[in-house]
């Protein structure tokens, strides 16, 4: 290190592996609201973000596709468990705002333990492998595109017109009186 005569050396730089360098690279502006998102903006994550994380991930730590199955990104439960561990990882160890606690490497560890478990259980619902996709089922009731999605609404429509016309006893009285429930 060269450096004048009585100045001060500088602050050596951190090395900065190529997973971490890539990652601070696509890093987009957190959080990310996955369910608010419009198609563009979900491509666009599918595709800078998760894309390139999800694989450099599962090589990294040698994850299976009991784990995380190739189709990973036809399956929304498994999209959000790896949007939000990739969120958990950005802020607390890359969020340059706020740096993160000196332990945020053992608590994305112990966050990735976690989420391991939840992936494997996606996965397993899934029944996708290495060679076989399945597609993500949604109920016939929460499908906007289904006869039985217009009977669910009407039902809660129903129930909760029965809320305000006939108020639970532990409801307080005055909220009754005054119109609100608070």
């Amino acid at each position: 290190m060269v450096r004048e005569r009585g100045g001060r050396p500088s602050e050596p730089e951190a090395p900065v592996s190529d997973f971490a360098a890539e990652e601070m690279r696509a890093k987009p502006a957190l959080p990310i609201d996955w369910m608010a998102l419009d198609t563009d903006e979900r491509v666009e994550i599918l595709q800078n973000v998760l894309g390139v994380w999800v694989p450099r991930m599962v090589r990294e730590f040698g994850l299976n596709a009991q784990v995380v199955p190739p189709c990973w990104y036809r399956h929304p439960p498994m999209i959000h468990e790896l949007l939000a561990l990739y969120q958990y990882r950005q802020q607390q160890q890359f969020f340059e705002e706020m740096p993160g606690p000196a332990s945020a490497g053992l608590d994305f560890q112990y966050q990735f333990w976690l989420w391991r478990s939840r992936m494997r259980e996606w996965a397993g619902a899934s029944r996708c492998n290495e060679t076989q996709h399945n597609p993500h089922i949604v109920q016939e009731w929460a499908d906007p595109n289904h006869v039985e999605s217009a009977t669910w609404g009407v039902g809660l429509d129903e129930h909760c017109h029965e809320l305000l016309a006939f108020p639970s006893p532990t409801t307080p009285l005055h909220t009754i009186e005054n119109g609100a429930l608070e």
